[in-house]
């Protein structure tokens, strides 16, 4: 596996199995997830601890609505659903990794998409710059985004939480390097600048919870039209 040096809290990793988060932040970590041997550990863990707790609990009676939740069509293996971070699907989309944009896409990701990463229509933002936003329920919203090499995204801030994982190449975060398979986790108001490595490009995956506040006029009155 790719060494990895940023990886989630336990507290986010709790927050995933029990799911706290929306899809767009299931799809970055179970992105990472699949790429991660200690990661999927915690998640295993977490996840006997919760069923060893929910089997020492009274059974409750499920009312109509409840049910409906176990319609098969969301119980599909081909479901999208695959973002839920069952550990038997984390461990199944490490043989499903496909080679697209010069790099492997975690299979988890190819899957949610259904497509390869060149085939999607990007949209650019600058010379520099480019975006696909993945389509997904919930607040949250998920996105790939693709940086030239030695180019940074805006200066900005934030008011909820960013997850953002490296797919490929690398950026620099103030003395924070990041590098594929890192998770990078941002929730602060101070403005940041994401700065890629000169020697590729950097593909990202990210997820935000609500608009990131930029510094500058320009990222301010482009921020409508590319839903940022």
């Amino acid at each position: 596996m790719t060494k990895i040096n940023y990886h989630p809290a336990d507290d986010v990793l709790l927050k995933y199995v029990s799911g706290h988060y929306d899809t767009a932040y299931n799809i970055v970590l179970a992105s990472h997830v699949s790429q991660c041997l200690n990661c999927q550990n915690a998640v295993a863990l977490h996840q006997e601890i919760g069923g060893h707790t929910l089997r020492e609990q009274e059974p409750a009676k499920m009312n109509v609505s409840a049910m409906d939740l176990l319609d098969k069509d969301l119980l599909d293996k081909n479901s999208r659903d695959i973002v839920k971070p069952a550990i038997k699907e984390v461990a199944r989309t490490l043989d499903d990794q496909s080679e697209t944009f010069g790099i492997k896409t975690p299979g988890i990701l190819t899957t949610y998409l259904g497509k390869a990463l060149d085939a999607l229509k990007w949209q650019s933002l600058s010379p520099s710059l480019k975006q696909y936003v993945i389509e997904a329920d919930g607040k949250a919203v998920a996105r790939l985004l693709w940086m030239a090499p030695g180019k940074a995204v805006p200066p900005h801030g934030h008011q909820g939480e960013e997850m953002t994982l490296i797919l490929s190449g690398g950026y620099y975060d103030g003395d924070e390097a990041f590098t594929a398979g890192d998770l990078h986790i941002a929730d602060h108001k101070t403005p940041h600048v994401p700065v890629a490595m000169e020697d590729k490009p950097c593909l990202v995956l990210t997820a935000t919870d609500a608009p990131l506040i930029f510094k500058g006029i320009i990222p301010k009155l482009l921020q409508p039209f590319y839903k940022i």
